[in-house]
């Protein structure tokens, strides 16, 4: 049975994204979403976006979204789970004020879309190439190092979380990202979604709210975030691109957010949800329909992409793996999966890659760190033996 998690509902706050994929010119001028923008609202970072009316958002230029009614008969539902749920979690909430210039985002009834120039938005869809590697890979383009809970026959996973550390690790070029992911899978069909450093894609070194998906392995379909039309979004204050304000650095103060996927009773939607109050959208079931029944694979951890073309690969978390030490390596804790289910030792595998490690896993009694692992590593030359 699909179990969401800590979702608090305020329907007054919520609305609907995409964006639409499309060939554009190199002339550097200002991509304007034409006469659909009813407002535009400005982020503290200098990030720019038209407020778009929630049912003409670019997710419905998805073929199979031509007819699709937006899902609201679900939160009543996901209220009381989430008011369950969020006792056995300890995080922050997002709060509009601290990212909007003016305290808030949208007005009710649209949708934040970034505005970007013609130039920003061809390098964004070149970032889209990188998907279409394996995502559980050794390097030397993608390496993964985490953790993996794979269902057994017969059964699927309604839902996966974490409270996933913020950290900003160093990214050698335009075309490398390092992120810190949350992903499920069944057949070919996959959902990511966690923090990431990709300048390629955002045109900029900030930390930054990521979510990617495809329904073949990335052959012909998917993207990151609202870069194709697919995702509907749910809020009008929290940005699929959201950056992170607050930083972790090794052995100072540590900064963390829930991040989580739950599948919809019934309805085969995956909703992404930040913190204990905002639902940022869903993912309809007829673009993901291996995954509408539930994902066969769940994968937390860190991933570093490095371009076919270069030898040396960014930092992963915090840059550093200590076992052992959460103050300095990155972690996830409360991980958990569908009924608040924690994975244990005899039901998860375990993935270092080159440069990078995961270790410390185990269910801690204390609440707050719950099942929790550390990830990371400094990145570097293919070939070198990384000591730490």
């Amino acid at each position: 049975m699909a179990l969401v998690i800590f979702i608090t509902f305020l329907i007054s706050f919520l609305s609907f994204d995409g964006f639409e994929c499309k060939n554009l010119g190199g002339s550097a001028e200002l991509i304007n979403h034409n006469n659909e923008a009813i407002s535009v609202a400005k982020t503290v970072y200098g990030d720019i976006y038209d407020c778009i009316d929630i049912y003409k958002q670019p997710a419905f230029n998805h073929p199979a979204l031509s007819n699709h009614k937006i899902q609201m008969s679900f939160w009543k539902e996901w209220e009381e789970k989430r008011k369950l749920m969020s006792r056995n979690h300890t995080t922050t909430k997002f709060n509009p004020k601290d990212l909007w210039l003016e305290g808030r985002g949208c007005p009710k009834g649209t949708v934040p879309i970034r505005q970007m120039t013609k130039e920003q938005q061809k390098r964004a869809l070149r970032a889209d190439q990188a998907l279409k590697y394996p995502s559980l890979a050794t390097g030397p383009i993608l390496d993964f190092a985490g953790i993996t809970v794979n269902a057994d026959p017969g059964k699927k996973y309604g839902a996966a979380q974490a409270v996933i550390n913020i950290y900003n690790p160093k990214v050698v070029g335009p075309g490398h990202y390092s992120s810190a992911t949350i992903a499920i899978e069944s057949g070919e069909n996959q959902i990511q979604m966690g923090w990431i450093v990709h300048p390629q894609l955002y045109g900029d070194y900030r930390t930054r709210l990521y979510s990617s998906w495809t329904a073949d392995n990335s052959r012909s379909t998917g993207c990151f975030n609202n870069n194709c039309p697919g995702f509907v979004v749910l809020s009008r204050d929290m940005p699929l691109d959201y950056a992170f304000p607050s930083i972790s650095q090794p052995e100072e103060q540590q900064y963390d957010s829930l991040i989580g996927l739950a599948l919809v009773n019934g309805t085969g939607e995956w909703l992404l949800v930040f913190e204990f109050n905002t639902v940022i959208g869903y993912w309809p079931n007829s673009i993901l329909p291996n995954l509408a029944s539930g994902a066969e694979t769940i994968r937390w951890g860190g991933q570093v992409f490095t371009p076919p073309s270069d030898d040396t690969s960014s930092q992963m978390g915090s840059g550093l793996f200590r076992n052992g030490q959460r103050r300095i390596t990155c972690y996830m804790r409360q991980v958990t999966y569908d009924e608040t289910i924690s994975p244990d030792k005899s039901s998860l595998q375990t993935h270092d890659s080159r440069c990078y490690y995961e270790g410390y896993n185990f269910y801690d009694k204390d609440s707050y760190w719950a099942y929790s692992f550390l990830f990371g590593g400094k990145g570097g030359k293919d070939g070198v033996t990384c000591i730490y």
